[in-house]
């Protein structure tokens, strides 16, 4: 199954539904999630009642039953099965709360309110899912929502395995948030983030907290981490806590449909609701908590400010507490401030404060950020890591905020900062930083403080969004591992690019003969128009008359030296076509063309025999004991092969190019006036070398496509490898001028404690005008492309509001 192109499929079905009807995105968001979360709890539940009556011969007979005996009692049966799914970590739906009874009143004008009453029921069974779940339904229009129920009962959904139901629940999320829907979207963190804050820290055991969770993104990706790492998660205990009650139900929907325990999720207040007993006791503390808070009661907020005796007169020989001190002091009192409370101000209520705290008269904390980054610390235990997005001014800010940074630094824990560029949320363009704490720093990197400026990493979505692509957040893991030593990781990294390109290579041949069977059956399909067809039926006219009743004059005659000229040049290229041993290459590799008009290659053979001869010398076992001097030997060899892979791509844009141009040529000599033109056969055979549409299906690929395909990736995994290469060549961490900087305490002392890796990484001088100016092109094409879409939508709103206009 493809399951991108069935998120991409749902959800245009369900937004065009949205898009004509009177529902705002906020409306229509919770509902929606709502139906998957019921179609992925009625799919589970069925795939396990299938499992159990695989498995006990009782429920198989009792089923059996149901099925051929009429007065057998249903509800008999359904009480076994209900006993059987005891510890299966299963929702159990009663027959008529299931999809599939859903789905059959989906002709019934009282569908919403009967999906109301099954939430309901629901919750009330579940307490866990208490006030989760959406009970709107009964508004929705009844023909929107018969609609949108069978959006949700397609058979790619109902027959679904895996995570199927997870990935779409996340997908929507995401494409909800994108629209602004949710409070602006701040319950949701971009997936490009939350995958590099997960990568970084690698959280794989113990207690893993967020106390700004929003709809639990960070535990999502935390268990796609630990699949993808084939590793468990029955060793990991998720604590979220949560302001909004809306992105707590969002929250306790996305772990419940995930399959994971969403008991430890709660509704509080960070900022006065301190969960004491995870207070130094976590493993693992990820975060995006809204930035910028302004108005936090300070005088609540006191009873976390950890206080130490210092020297004073009356006591001079007390010693300075370090910041060790204070951290220490913290875990011991259960208090979240161990470098004290930020700028406190005195009350001034403001009409645009963003408040969090309801601080009423009492002082309050101007900027919470400097609260967020000391509660993450001190959540965190002994060996404890922490990532957490910041708003990029905390990076820098005066004041008391420096001072808490100050002492941050001075504890050693600061692990790694990153720069984020603009466009990466959907609701705000300002750039962010990703900060990391690691409490279980050897002793050797305490003094060291990895600065990586990411913000000329990114891939362009859209005019308003960037994200980072699988080889970006790649890069940038693989930099932290080799700052932490693990050479091993960065090896099989690179390792794993290269088998990708020879499974890439080796899959050339089989996909070459695909094109070639294609350009044949073209090549047939022409020669046997070409020596069939006369020119006479070429000229046949009959007369036409215009609108005004005017003779319409008759097209130029084809002349017997064109018709002749073409013939020839087909019959040649279908003679030689495929005649691999009379090839003829030139010095560059690349083969001979027929003639410059046809431009048709006779084989890709001679081009990509060597590939597959080099595939061979780069593969290898993840058992391998891989090292790097093997990976730059392998790497050296491929990379020999670039222009060789560049040559056949544009071998296969000529080969498949030329065939095209001479089926274009045939219909500008009227081949469709011949009967020995096969239209039908034509236009199949032309489909297959051409490229698909953009949106195409991975199934509607063509062999065009799926060639160009194979050596892109080719092309792309060898860019990956160059990248690191070009900056890590021995494969160890090294500075890298622009991008990344190891920067000793006493470095960040004298930059006045900033934490901006910008400040320390310097600049790179300006790639050439060239790559500058591909990438804007590639900007202003996603951009059109954009707008265009915007355009059509605009047009479908306006067409619904003409047509209630008109009645």
């Amino acid at each position: 199954m493809d399951i991108k192109q069935l998120e991409k499929d749902l959800w245009e079905s369900a937004d065009d539904l949205r898009a004509n009807s009177k529902l705002t995105a906020t409306e229509y968001a919770q509902p929606v999630l709502g139906l998957i979360f019921l179609s992925h709890a009625s799919s589970r539940l069925h795939k396990l009642i299938q499992r159990i009556e695989q498995e006990d011969p009782t429920a198989q007979k009792m089923a059996l039953m149901v099925k051929t005996v009429p007065s057998f009692p249903q509800q008999t049966y359904e009480t076994y099965i209900k006993t059987a799914l005891q510890g299966l970590n299963a929702l159990y739906l009663e027959p008529e709360q299931r999809f599939s009874a859903v789905a059959q009143l989906a002709g019934d004008q009282s569908l919403g309110a009967y999906l109301d009453a099954i939430m309901r029921e629901i919750e009330t069974k579940y307490p866990i899912l208490t006030d989760a779940l959406p009970k709107t339904y009964s508004r929705f229009e009844p023909d929107l929502l018969q609609r949108l129920v069978r959006v949700f009962n397609r058979p790619a959904l109902t027959e679904a395995s895996g995570d199927v139901f997870g990935k779409i629940y996340e997908y929507f999320l995401n494409k909800f948030a994108m629209s602004g829907a949710q409070e602006g979207g701040e319950f949701f963190t971009p997936p490009s983030l939350v995958k590099t804050i997960v990568n970084f820290i690698e959280p794989d055991h113990g207690v893993i907290f967020d106390p700004a969770c929003g709809s639990a993104g960070m535990f999502i990706q935390t268990t796609h981490f630990l699949e993808d790492h084939h590793l468990s998660n029955t060793k990991i205990r998720f604590a979220g806590q949560e302001k909004s009650e809306n992105n707590k139900h969002l929250a306790v929907m996305n772990m419940v449909v995930h399959g994971l325990d969403a008991t430890g999720i709660k509704q509080g207040n960070t900022f006065y609701e301190r969960r004491e007993e995870l207070v130094g006791q976590c493993d693992f503390v990820m975060a995006n908590p809204p930035f910028n808070v302004d108005a936090v009661d300070a005088t609540r907020c006191q009873v976390d400010v950890v206080s130490l005796p210092t020297p004073s007169k009356e006591q001079p020989n007390i010693p300075t507490p370090t910041a060790l001190d204070y951290m220490q002091a913290a875990v011991t009192e259960k208090k979240r401030l161990p470098f004290g409370l930020c700028g406190v101000t005195k009350r001034k209520s403001t009409a645009n404060e963003r408040t969090d705290g309801g601080a009423d008269k009492n002082d309050v904390v101007s900027n919470a950020n400097s609260l967020w980054i000391q509660y993450f610390y001190s959540y965190l235990n002994a060996t404890g890591r922490a990532g957490f997005v910041m708003a990029s001014s905390a990076s820098d800010a005066g004041g008391r905020d420096r001072e808490i940074r100050q002492q941050l630094v001075e504890t050693g824990h600061v692990d790694v900062m990153v720069s984020i560029g603009p466009k990466f949320f959907y609701t705000r363009s300002l750039p962010c930083t990703l900060w990391f704490f690691d409490k279980g720093k050897p002793a050797h990197r305490l003094d060291q403080v990895l600065m990586l400026d990411a913000r000329s990493v990114y891939t362009v979505v859209s005019a308003k969004s960037h994200v980072f692509s699988d080889a970006q957040l790649a890069a940038l893991t693989a930099i932290v591992w080799l700052n932490r030593g693990e050479h091993d990781k960065y090896n099989q990294l690179l390792a794993s690019y290269l088998n990708e390109i020879a499974t890439q290579l080796n899959a050339l041949p089989n996909l070459a003969m695909s094109s070639s069977d294609a350009c044949r059956s073209l090549a047939t399909l022409l020669n046997h128009f070409t020596s069939l067809a006369s020119l006479d039926e070429l000229n046949k006219y009959k007369a036409k008359k215009d609108k005004d009743g005017n003779d319409i004059p008759a097209p130029v005659a084809i002349t017997q030296t064109q018709w002749q000229d073409y013939q020839q040049r087909v019959q040649t290229a279908f003679a030689v076509l495929g005649k691999a041993d009379n090839q003829a290459t030139n010095t560059h590799g690349q083969l001979a063309l027929i003639t410059p008009e046809t431009r048709l290659p006779e084989s890709f053979e001679p081009l990509y025999t060597p590939l597959v001869t080099a595939a061979q010398q780069i593969s290898f076992n993840a058992t391998d004991n891989i090292t790097h001097p093997q990976l730059v030997s392998a790497f050296t060899c491929i990379l020999a092969e670039r222009d060789a892979i560049q040559a056949m791509r544009e071998a296969i844009i000529q080969r498949h190019q030329g065939w095209l141009a001479l089926v274009d040529e045939a219909e500008a000599l009227r081949a469709t006036q011949s009967k020995h033109w096969d239209k039908a056969a034509i236009k199949a055979a032309r489909l297959a070398l051409l490229p698909s549409a953009v949106d195409a299906r991975e199934e509607e690929r063509t062999i065009h496509d799926g060639l160009l395909a194979c050596i892109d990736e080719v092309l792309a995994r060898l860019a990956d490898i160059e990248w690191l290469h070009s900056r890590f060549a021995e494969g160890v961490y090294a500075d890298v001028l622009g991008l990344c900087k190891l920067v000793s305490r006493a470095e960040i002392a004298a930059n006045d404690y900033s934490l901006t890796a910008g400040r320390y990484v310097g600049v790179v001088e300006a790639e050439d005008d060239l790559n500058d100016f591909a990438q804007r092109m590639r900007e202003i094409h996603v951009e059109l492309v954009e707008l265009d879409k915007k355009a059509a939508t605009l047009g479908q709103a306006i067409e619904v509001s003409f047509k209630e206009l008109l009645g």
